[in-house]
């Protein structure tokens, strides 16, 4: 009998160390598997979103330490704006700026691509509140393959973007 108990003290001891030794594994994994999806894909700079009554157009450059070009298709700002999307500023042979929808845009292996005022924009259309100096604003950028990355907006005077 004295065998039979030390045997099955022996065994459970085995079975909880094993099942202890797993569920550290697993844990270890998924803190693992959460800081590759956490990586950013394109480092931010210079963020700035100027607000022009219900709409706003946000600037930033985005830098690419990729071998790899990084396709960004689109980008979202579900809590601010009813739509986002990016623009291009167009000026015609008469001198007359418009704005046109951009479907994509391509960071470029080791390069940058710069959002700024009369050029390429994030256009954010139908705010749901006012905004005012100092707030932040999160946006999402969605990339080729399916990865998304959140970037920080600080709302800015018109006049303090360059």
């Amino acid at each position: 009998m004295k065998k039979f108990a030390l045997g099955f003290v022996l065994a459970t001891t085995l079975l909880s160390s094993a099942v202890s030794f797993a569920e550290e594994a697993a844990t270890n994994a998924a803190e693992n598997q959460a800081t590759v999806v956490a990586q950013e894909v394109l480092q931010v700079a210079n963020q700035a979103l100027v607000v022009t009554d219900k709409n706003a157009a946000g600037y930033l450059t985005l830098t690419n330490a990729d071998a790899k070009d990084v396709v960004v298709l689109g980008v979202t700002a579900g809590d601010v704006a009813n739509k986002a999307e990016f623009h291009k500023t167009v000026t015609d042979e008469k001198g007359v700026s418009t704005m046109q929808p951009v479907d994509k845009i391509v960071v470029p292996a080791g390069g940058s691509f710069e959002f700024k005022q009369g050029a390429d924009h994030i256009m954010l259309t139908g705010l749901k509140g006012a905004l005012k100096a100092g707030d932040k604003v999160k946006v999402t950028l969605h990339f080729e393959g399916g990865k998304t990355q959140d970037v920080e907006f600080v709302v800015k005077n018109p006049g303090d973007v360059k």
